[in-house]
């Protein structure tokens, strides 16, 4: 399963890839990254995307429909 959400007022991307409860939250450069109890990756979010990506599908994919609440505090 993946997820992809772009929100363009943030220039952000979020790429989820699994189903879970996010435990963790890293933080790398422009690269945030979820991961659940067991040290697997949830999903990744892409700050910056516009500078970071390349032009592509992603620039089409939704608007995230609501903040992401299941992020570790």
């Amino acid at each position: 399963m993946t997820d992809v959400t772009c929100d363009p007022e943030a220039d952000a991307v979020h790429v989820r890839i699994g189903q879970g409860q996010i435990a963790k939250t890293q933080e790398a450069g422009p690269f945030i990254y979820d991961f659940d109890a067991e040290g697997r990756i949830l999903g990744s979010e892409i700050l910056s995307a516009k500078h970071v990506l390349a032009p592509g599908d992603w620039l089409a994919a939704p608007v995230p429909k609501a903040p992401r609440s299941d992020a570790a505090e």
